[in-house]
């Protein structure tokens, strides 16, 4: 039988027959994590809270035509040239190599970096987001970073995020076919 309680135990017990009867009993209690909590007011219905950041392509009421990298977060938008241009990523040495990706109009140069690259920037927004964060300064105590790189959500406009190089339309089974050409007028 397994059961796990709502205090995160876990009971195991193990009952062999016929050869007479064996227990094996297992307790083992889970240790739940609580989710991360951003200083950053993020209200309890967004979909944008520290555990799913995503990366996108923004322009903004005072930018209009400038297109830059951004990530979601709460009610805001962190817009990731600003702070790029901030030295925002001060406490990430093993990315400044790599801070032309934030200046570009596409994500298509950042996802080229790979997930390793991904995986480690978005753990440092994370970090840094975070009210916990052990780099106050760079963000959480920074008005004027803030002023340039927090935008609220409702004054930016997203955009398609990658540059698509090329397009083939293929059948893509038995279905798709029949609908294609039942669609299509002799």
């Amino acid at each position: 039988m397994f059961k796990i309680t709502r205090n995160y135990t876990l009971h195991i017990r193990l009952k062999l027959q016929p050869s007479g009867t064996y227990n094996f009993n297992y307790h083992k209690t889970i240790f739940a994590m609580a989710p991360r909590r951003s200083w950053l007011s993020i209200p309890a219905a967004s979909h944008f809270s520290l555990a799913n950041i995503p990366f996108g392509i923004i322009t903004s009421k005072d930018s209009q035509t400038e297109k830059r990298p951004a990530v979601a977060i709460g009610d805001h938008v962190l817009d990731l040239k600003a702070f790029a241009a901030g030295n925002g990523f001060s406490a990430l040495p093993s990315f400044t190599d790599h801070l032309a990706v934030l200046f570009q109009p596409t994500l298509n140069a950042f996802a080229a970096l790979g997930r390793p690259v991904h995986r480690q920037v978005r753990e440092y927004l994370q970090e840094i987001l975070s009210d916990t964060t052990s780099h106050p300064d760079i963000l959480k105590d920074n008005a004027e970073l803030q002023k340039s790189a927090l935008l609220p959500k409702h004054e930016t406009k997203t955009h398609l995020p990658m540059q698509i190089g090329d397009y083939t339309d293929f059948y893509a089974g038995l279905n798709h076919a029949f609908n294609l050409g039942y669609a299509t007028p002799p």
